[in-house]
């Protein structure tokens, strides 16, 4: 489309058409596809009923200016107030030198298709993903939902989001699948940023791949605000109906929670030279189905920096220097066996943690119930710092009458090690699920912006 006809009938197609063209790259653009209705759906088009549907679309070129593929957004945000859905579920892929790549865009993260289909079906080796996103502590930043996403499913993704920390949207990068790599671009800054590194084309391979990346700062004629502006980032908070917290208290080294048949447990020790008055720490534990405008359901246990205010853990906050430190923390839980768990650490100041040196996730086999994996936990560390077991030890976990380990998984996050020297300070530790086959099914339910 990088020819002379398509300049004034498709500016902007044919400028990306160009711009993929002479450098010869693959290039993914967000635009909007203006299609026309069938001629027996023209009332339901749009809000104006002027007989043509407006999508929220991505585009991909090949190196040639191409138009390889397009993909119609199927999960508007509430905001998208004039936009349409596609009538049928779009799962695009395209093969290409640089391996199997697929669209998706925005709010589709967060639900079963298209990505987690296309990956399901194995039909995708690397994500696009452009993106407008809301930050939500504790479990749904940018940067650390985008590589919970990738690593969970073994793909890489490519997300590309808008940088307005003001409102809340900040955080892109490039994240290589199952080895837990990635290079991001999280700054509270005005400059915008192009940012460049190597991923395997096949984003399941145990090779090594060096990212060699850079980040180029691009200048703008009209910046939104100053460069040397203060810019204080806005997040969204988390809807704590159906939410249950338990604190953390220094004295112990366990806790354990159970809502709604999701139980969860920790095992952890503070590093007490660092302990903070300001800081507290909550095991918090949901099964239900997200409150707001937009449904779907969410299993979740996580342990969540709390700053001391009058209400027990009415705000959850990692954007910042943390004062209090784990040497180890250790979190379990039980999730239904068809939920798709997505693992995060979040440290000081809300970075991102390297899964690997500190930290790892895996699935664990019951022993046959979880309770007896606990206490062999239990026995092992007491070991450790016995050298034998003790007798008439008292147990660490009860065994809640709600819990049944019938269809569950056992799924660990563990940061540290329990006799180790290091300390971490951590602002979210997270196991984050989603029950895709338990949603509602989406409907958009647009805002009510009036033009007049």
């Amino acid at each position: 489309m990088c020819q002379f006809q398509y300049a004034r009938s498709h500016p902007i197609v044919h400028r990306l058409a160009c711009i993929a063209r002479s450098n010869r790259l693959y290039l993914e653009a967000n635009v909007i596809d203006i299609q026309p209705c069938p001629s027996a759906g023209k009332m339901a088009c749009t809000k104006f009923r002027d007989g043509l549907f407006a999508y929220n679309t991505a585009v991909l070129f090949d190196r040639s200016g191409t138009l390889l593929a397009k993909y119609h957004k199927m999960h508007l945000f509430p905001t998208e107030s004039f936009k349409n859905t596609p009538p049928t579920m779009e799962l695009v892929s395209v093969a290409t030198s640089i391996g199997r790549l697929g669209l998706q865009t925005c709010f589709d993260l967060l639900y079963k298709s298209p990505g987690h289909e296309l990956v399901r079906r194995g039909l995708v080796d690397t994500v696009l993903f452009s993106t407008s996103w809301y930050d939500q502590f504790p479990f749904l930043s940018a940067n650390q939902f985008q590589w919970s996403w990738a690593n969970a499913h073994s793909v890489n993704l490519l997300a590309a989001n808008i940088h307005y920390p003001q409102f809340g949207k900040k955080g892109s990068g490039l994240y290589a699948g199952s080895s837990g790599e990635f290079e991001i671009v999280d700054f509270l800054d005005g400059e915008s940023r192009v940012l460049v590194s190597n991923l395997p084309i096949n984003s399941s391979s145990s090779g090594k791949c060096p990212s060699n990346a850079k980040q180029v700062k691009i200048e703008q004629e009209a910046p939104i605000f100053k460069h040397d502006a203060r810019i204080d980032a806005y997040h969204l908070e988390l809807n704590q109906k159906e939410v249950s917290m338990v604190p953390l208290w220094s004295s112990r080294q366990f806790q354990q929670n159970c809502a709604g048949g999701v139980c969860c447990f920790v095992d952890y020790k503070f590093d007490y030279s660092s302990l903070h008055l300001s800081d507290e720490f909550y095991l918090i534990v949901s099964n239900r189905t997200k409150p707001g405008p937009f449904l779907f359901t969410e299993e979740f246990c996580a342990v969540v920096h709390c700053p001391r205010r009058f209400e027990p853990c009415s705000m959850m906050r990692s954007n910042f220097p943390l004062q209090t430190k784990f040497h180890y923390l250790n979190l379990y839980g039980q999730f239904g066996l068809n939920t798709t768990v997505y693992a995060s650490v979040i440290g000081s100041q809300h970075q991102l943690v390297k899964k690997g040196n500190s930290w790892n996730y895996r699935k664990i086999n019951l022993l046959p119930n979880v309770f007896d994996f606990l206490a062999k936990i239990e026995i092992e560390q007491t070991e450790i710092l016995h050298g034998k077991r003790r007798r008439n030890r008292k147990e660490k976990f009860t065994k809640p009458n709600m819990t049944d380990d019938s269809g569950k998984q056992l799924h660990a996050l563990e940061v540290g090690t329990f006799n180790g020297l290091n300390s971490f300070a951590l602002g979210t530790v997270a196991l984050y699920g989603r029950p895709y086959h338990r949603d509602p099914p989406f409907v958009h339910q647009p805002l009510d912006i009036s033009l007049n």
